[in-house]
């Protein structure tokens, strides 16, 4: 599904400060697959989970989706993937605050020009999966974090993509909220969707079936 081969990513290039964030990253994604990418901060989880993302283009190396190569998409088409073919959730939960759970769920589609009629039955759907069904017309500000996380998934996963990437996804949660939000990944993973999930939790890690374990931007252990 998704290949990297000797993919590099440099920030302030040319400058003092120039700084390696990725370097020679080789990897290959398959459907059904739970990833963890571990190691400390500034190891590369994030700028590794923002290209997979195609949230930013490496400065060399190749991409590969479904043996495509993303360097040739248009802005355009990388928007679209984005939005239809990859899910994703970060700490923070990136959701609008003054929407209900509803609008923000109903976004993706609506981008991705869904009609109005086909909406309601899979948003309803989707928010059952992730047991925010009875919270549809509550505002964000008004909910818990994992809450907010559940939407967050939810949202993520409304256009069914291939693919859900997570940046820390329960770092700012308990550990019953963690707990839930874990067994959401695990159902989608089950339901074959590949599941990338960048974590400083060992707990975590240890649920997942492949580890990758990054140090100074380079994948040091794949098991």
């Amino acid at each position: 599904m998704i290949r990297l081969d000797n993919i590099n990513k440099i920030y302030n290039k040319g400058r003092k400060n120039e700084f390696y964030a990725l370097i020679d990253i080789n990897l290959h994604i398959y459907p059904g697959e739970m990833i963890a990418v571990t190691g400390k901060s500034g190891a590369g989880k994030s700028t590794l989970l923002n290209i997979l993302a195609c949230m930013d283009r490496p400065d060399s190396g190749i991409y590969y989706w479904y043996d495509q190569p993303v360097g040739r998409f248009s802005e355009k088409r990388m928007a679209r993937m984005r939005n239809e073919k990859i899910g994703i959730v970060v700490q923070d939960f990136a959701l609008i605050e003054d929407f209900t759970v509803y609008e923000n769920v109903s976004l993706p589609m609506e981008i991705a020009g869904r009609k109005r009629s086909g909406r309601r039955d899979k948003i309803q759907e989707v928010l059952h999966i992730v047991g925010m069904e009875s919270y549809a017309n509550c505002k964000i500000r008004e909910l818990s974090g994992g809450q907010k996380q559940r939407t967050a998934i939810a949202r993520a996963i409304i256009n069914e993509p291939d693919i859900v990437l997570a940046d820390e996804p329960t770092g700012a949660l308990d550990s019953d909220n963690t707990k839930m939000v874990m067994q959401l990944f695990k159902d989608l993973n089950e339901s074959g969707k590949a599941v990338v999930i960048a974590t400083h939790d060992p707990d975590i890690t240890k649920q997942c079936g492949k580890i990758i374990e990054m140090e100074d931007g380079r994948i040091r252990q794949h098991t």
